[in-house]
């Protein structure tokens, strides 16, 4: 023992002095369950979109109004037995809206055009609703199928765009917006106009809704500027080739 090396016992000791400064090993278990719990913890954020969600909300204010309020302004119009005829009108709209939204959406046009002119259709038979009971009807139906489409077409792209986990979360944020939206329209209507006068503010809002609507539209082509379609340039290449291998 006394005839070792120096060095090896000086080695030794330092090594065994450090071992006790090192901390224990952690688990790969555990490390794994903390990072789980982390991506786990971050997937269910709820990311709240604003924009969409004010979109959604202030639509509902501009247009539901007058379809919330069928039974009072059917009664009022036309009396109690055109309730039952509004009614029955507005689920016709209900069942024919996958109808329509499959029309429109062969279209490919953004929400921000799209959205204001289902509240557009909301509004646009009210016009008519106050000088007959076909009008009335016709209102109804225009809303039932209009108010359908938007709102199915709302809650498919907010869930869209959810992280997973979270869908449920964001289709009560965007119904309760729209609620929000309507119980305010359904407070505000009757206080500024009597049932006679539904028409005027039905045209006013949808008038507003159209130029939010065309003004999207606008922007839309300022930035994807329309080309021609490819069967117009392939046919006037066709023509330009047959003019320079025409015969003399």
């Amino acid at each position: 023992m006394l005839n070792a090396p120096l060095p090896s016992v000086i080695v030794v000791v330092r090594v065994c002095g450090a071992a006790r400064h090192v901390p224990p090993p952690v688990p790969p278990a555990h490390a794994t369950r903390v990072e789980r719990r982390r991506a786990e913890s971050e997937a269910r954020r709820v990311r709240v979109p604003l924009p969409v969600l004010a979109a959604g909300g202030g639509i509902m204010l501009l247009a539901a109004g007058p379809t919330l309020l069928s039974v009072a302004l059917a009664t009022e119009l036309h009396g109690q037995r055109a309730v039952a005829g509004a009614a029955a009108a507005f689920s016709a709209g209900c069942l024919l809206s996958s109808w329509a939204v499959d029309r429109v959406g062969r279209l490919r046009l953004p929400a921000a055009v799209t959205w204001p002119l289902w509240g557009v259709g909301m509004l646009l038979g009210w016009l008519l609703a106050p000088a007959h009971v076909a009008g009335l009807f016709l209102a109804q139906f225009l809303s039932g199928l209009s108010m359908t489409a938007f709102e199915g077409g709302m809650d498919a792209r907010l869930a869209q765009a959810a992280r997973p986990g979270t869908v449920t979360t964001t289709l009560a944020w965007s119904a309760s917006t729209r609620a929000l939206g309507s119980a305010v329209a359904v407070r505000t209507l009757p206080v500024l106009v009597a049932a006679p006068a539904v028409g005027s503010v039905a045209g006013v809002a949808a008038v507003t809704l159209s130029l939010a609507s065309l003004v999207a539209l606008t922007r839309v082509r300022a930035r994807n500027p329309a080309h021609p379609p490819s069967g117009y340039k392939s046919e006037m290449s066709r023509r330009g080739s047959a003019r320079h291998f025409a015969p003399p």
